[in-house]
């Protein structure tokens, strides 16, 4: 079952790490919309969406992504830093079983589907090994 939960830890970090590479792109468009804003504004005026219709608010729009993005990119980081940390935890034996409660928590925010398994496996992994070592 460990060896379960980790693979499954691996594939959630595998399509963590392409969620920060697709938002690192998604800054350098909110950039771009605030460097250059009159491109993206003729695009949104060919698309007719009448919702944006000045530099400003392609600017606002620019500022908008940059910070969902960044803040994206940063839970992102810290969630690769716990399932590495639950990843080592199960590679080490370790009977705390906090780190996988904690990544079902977040996995359940996330909507990580691979997350949510690895980790309650990784807490069934944890209890089937502290009460095979009690018998």
């Amino acid at each position: 079952m460990k060896k379960a939960s980790r693979v499954l830890y691996i594939i959630g970090n595998v399509f963590n790490v392409i969620s920060i590479i697709a938002n690192v792109f998604m800054v350098v468009v909110g950039a771009l919309m605030i460097s250059k804003p009159n491109p993206f504004l003729e695009e949104f005026a060919k698309n007719n969406i009448s919702e944006i219709t000045t530099v400003e608010q392609v600017k606002a729009l620019g500022i908008a992504i940059i910070a969902i993005s960044v803040l994206t990119i940063a839970v992102s980081i810290i969630v690769l830093i716990l399932a590495n940390r639950a990843v080592k935890r199960l590679e080490n034996n370790d009977k705390h079983k906090g780190i996988h409660i904690a990544m079902i928590v977040i996995s359940v925010v996330m909507g990580s589907i691979f997350y949510l398994i690895a980790s309650i496996i990784g807490v069934c992994s944890v209890s089937e090994s502290t009460t095979q070592k009690v018998e």
